[in-house]
């Protein structure tokens, strides 16, 4: 907005600033949903993939005894 004498704005119109806020408000809305999402994405996959080595490391194990049986 240009400045008017002596350095100052004059004010927005009130319908001017409620289509800001609520901009401005969707705008956060959208980003908090965002977030969301993309916690619960990274914290299921986090599990997955820490069964999945879990498992790999169970199934290593499970192929070395077998293949060097321990001794009796």
């Amino acid at each position: 907005m240009p400045k008017t004498q002596g350095d100052q704005r004059e004010p927005l119109p009130p319908d001017y600033t409620a289509k800001l806020l609520d901009i401005a408000i969707s705008l956060h809305d959208r980003e908090a949903t965002r977030r969301q999402q993309r916690t619960t994405f990274s914290a299921t996959f986090i599990h997955i993939g820490v069964a999945i080595i879990a498992g790999l490391f169970s199934i290593a194990v499970v192929l070395l005894e077998i293949a060097h049986p321990a001794a009796k």
